[in-house]
């Protein structure tokens, strides 16, 4: 069937999914890219204990988006869709904040490197319910609300290395950048309040 670009556009739920989706995965390309460097430049690694440090937050955030996807499908039979759709990423991205200015700011680069990882698999907790909530309020046109979340996901992925390059370059400073991602992660709850996965998207 014809696509309802007009609804899709006005719809709030689909709009704040795509603010929530491009802070998380803002905050998801730091390890995926600068992590490694930042172990080594500003925490004083060594290579092989980067490398350990640097396979930790995608070892958690492999357990984040399971357990997530488990409580959150517990979560709607009990409290219906719209918060058991929601109530992950009000748990997970505003405690991903917190831990991550604790990890910037704490003076022991091991404890720091261990509230990265916690901190990367408590967002993506937050986060995995969005693609079940895609499906809840696209229906048949579940495949164009997924591609469009994630379009927006990979936005701001491409945003997160090059904002951190322009940190260090200008300031010399890994905390400026750093804090913006515990910022975009407590937005990302924020726009949760507003996601209905109760509320399917009109077809016409």
């Amino acid at each position: 069937p014809r696509v309802p670009w007009s609804s899709l556009v006005r719809n709030r739920s689909l709009l704040l999914l795509c603010g929530m989706y491009f802070s998380v995965i803002y905050g998801w390309y730091f390890f995926l890219t600068w992590m490694p460097k930042y172990l080594l430049k500003a925490r004083g690694f060594d290579l092989q204990t980067t490398g350990w440090f640097a396979m930790l937050p995608l070892l958690c955030m492999a357990v984040g988006v399971a357990l997530a996807g488990l409580l959150s499908d517990r979560l709607v039979a009990k409290f219906g869709r719209r918060w058991g759709r929601r109530i992950p990423g009000l748990i997970g991205l505003p405690l991903a904040s917190v831990l991550l200015v604790v990890a910037i700011i704490t003076p022991d680069a091991r404890v720091s490197a261990y509230l990265f990882a916690i901190a990367a698999g408590l967002a993506t907790f937050g986060v995995a319910p969005a693609w079940a909530a895609c499906l809840d309020i696209g229906g048949q046109h579940a495949g164009v609300v997924t591609g469009t979340m994630n379009t927006f996901g990979n936005l701001g992925g491409t945003v997160m290395p090059l904002l951190m390059g322009l940190c260090l370059d200008r300031w010399a400073s890994w905390n400026i950048s750093l804090m913006t991602v515990a910022f975009f992660y407590l937005f990302s709850a924020v726009c949760w309040l507003g996601i209905k996965a109760d509320e399917p998207i009109p077809l016409t």
